[in-house]
């Protein structure tokens, strides 16, 4: 970096990158950096920070926020902010709403594992018997992994997803959801009597380049 040089980078910027100072009027002060929103997780805060300041040198770091783009990310009332704002504890009220977003999030996930674990294992099983050109395992394991609907669907639903790199939270989010809501889906069906393959579910994923 040089003296007036002002670099714009994205989230993926703030991770194994290391920006270097070359002018030596600015050993003193070394790089600054200047984060415009908060991220979702400290360690991610962390890594961004860490951009500055490396192996002994200078460096500083700040975070910007726009008020309006904070509350409508983490889904709290103006005047909280505003009074963490005249407590002079923003960042405080800010870390600890994250880590119980991050926290409900693990127990999400948590729970997606352990629905998905037999999947996982079968899975296992089929990659072994593939290794080992065992056709008459891998056989029923690929049948029942790649079996459609027996009849013709009544019900249709198509999810269109972002999959920018940039919405990789929120595919992840969907994900998730649509792992746990099947399975309550099909058991709500069998329980009406009524056919548990009588619907498919199709997701279309774009790029928005």
């Amino acid at each position: 970096q040089k003296p007036n040089i002002i670099t714009l980078a994205t989230e993926e910027y703030g991770r194994g990158i290391d920006f270097k100072v070359f002018d030596s009027r600015l050993e003193q002060n070394g790089l600054h950096i200047e984060l415009t929103y908060f991220p979702s997780t400290a360690a991610e805060e962390i890594q961004i920070k860490g951009r500055t300041a490396r192996q002994g040198q200078y460096g500083s770091f700040h975070i910007t926020l726009n008020k309006r783009s904070i509350i409508d990310t983490y889904k709290f009332k103006e005047d909280e902010l505003q009074k963490a704002i005249d407590n002079g504890k923003v960042y405080d009220f800010l870390h600890e709403i994250r880590t119980k977003i991050f926290a409900d999030k693990y127990e999400k996930t948590q729970k997606f594992v352990k629905t998905i674990k037999p999947s996982h294992i079968r899975s296992e099983t089929l990659a072994d018997a593939l290794r080992n050109n065992d056709i008459n395992t891998a056989k029923p394991i690929l049948l029942s992994f790649n079996k459609g609907t027996n009849i013709a669907a009544k019900c249709k639903l198509s999810l269109i997803l972002d999959a920018t790199g940039s919405m990789y939270r929120c595919i992840e989010q969907t994900k998730n959801a649509i792992s746990q809501a099947l399975p309550k889906l099909v058991t709500f069906l069998k329980e009406k009597k009524l056919d548990a393959n009588s619907f498919q579910i199709q997701i279309i994923a774009y790029r928005n380049y």
